[in-house]
């Protein structure tokens, strides 16, 4: 019986040191790093899209974007082919992605979303225009395409190839280097209206 109490006050023992470091090692732990934290932003620059994360020139696109945001008394939302990694910023940067994943399902769902990502191009600047109602439900200001796509077997989206002969998108920003993985392109919409085209986030 003695055996068995020494045994339980040991296992006791064993516990209370065992919370007692858990609880130090807590308080010890430094706050969860703001999005822009320059460390994240070095993770990031580490590498290329084959390691499937954001290059330099992708971070210098997600620098203009949140001054625009910083600049903006509106919030607002900034679109990119999900698999293209441009939803990075949204880590990096706080950046409004409307996607902050890298893979889309590609089906022809009748939402906002996939029908301003496959038919960004048709964007022509009326409000009228179906494609741009969708962009100004989700509060889409601005389109950021970084090619390629992570994943070679993914054939880019037509509606991204053609966003320079878009009529309702304007260049604002863009990096057009012989390499494709430096190349970024940014489009503000010309239908976005503080007055009625919102941010869903």
């Amino acid at each position: 019986a003695g055996a068995g109490r020494a045994g339980r006050v040991q296992a006791a023992q064993a516990a209370a040191v065992i919370g007692v470091t858990a609880l130090v090692m807590t308080t010890q732990l430094p706050a969860v790093a703001g999005a822009e934290d320059q460390g994240l932003q070095i993770m990031a620059a580490a590498g290329d899209k084959t390691g499937r994360v954001v290059s330099m020139a992708d971070l210098r696109a997600f620098d203009f974007l949140r001054g625009q945001v910083d600049a903006s008394p509106t919030p607002f939302s900034i679109l990119s082919a999900p698999e293209e990694g441009m939803g990075w910023g949204y880590v990096t940067h706080d950046l409004p992605m409307v996607f902050t994943h890298y893979l889309n399902d590609r089906q022809a769902d009748p939402l906002d979303t996939t029908d301003v990502l496959f038919h960004a191009d048709q964007l022509n600047g009326d409000p009228a225009n179906p494609v741009d109602q969708a962009a100004c439900r989700l509060g889409i200001r601005y389109i950021v395409a970084s090619p390629p796509m992570f994943w070679s077997y993914l054939d880019p989206y037509p509606s991204f190839l053609n966003l320079h002969n878009a009529p309702g998108l304007t260049p604002v920003y863009e990096e057009n280097a012989p390499d494709p993985e430096d190349q970024v392109f940014v489009y503000e919409v010309d239908s976005w209206d503080p007055r009625y085209c919102r941010s869903v986030r």
